[in-house]
């Protein structure tokens, strides 16, 4: 984080908004970008010959079905606000948490 703030700082801001996502779920906007975001990042995979084929075949091998790709893009854009606080509230609590800091020593060394 940038000074004045610290590792603590950016631990408890993180929690918060954990905490607002439990409590009132993601802003449409906030779902929109990632939806969006997510569904783009799968086609961009398709966009190439080899893409195609990595992603045909892990759908094959892995579901089943190369057509779950399909159905996973689907899926991305039915992803409702409530779906994200239900899976927050089950998920993100604190015995399934591991914090790690990583911090630059003192005195220059490296």
């Amino acid at each position: 984080p940038l000074a004045p703030n610290t590792l603590k700082d950016l631990e408890k801001a993180i929690y918060k908004e954990i905490e607002r996502i439990k409590t009132k779920g993601p802003k449409e906007q906030e779902l929109v970008k990632v939806r969006n975001n997510l569904e783009k990042g799968l086609i961009d995979g398709l966009s190439s010959n080899s893409g195609l084929a990595n992603q045909l075949a892990y759908f094959e091998a892995v579901a089943g079905n190369w057509e779950e790709l399909l159905s996973l893009i689907k899926g991305i854009q039915n992803v409702t606000e409530i779906d994200v606080q239900r899976v927050a509230e089950k998920y993100l609590i604190p015995s399934n948490r591991t914090v790690a800091w990583i911090e630059k020593k003192s005195g220059g060394e490296k």
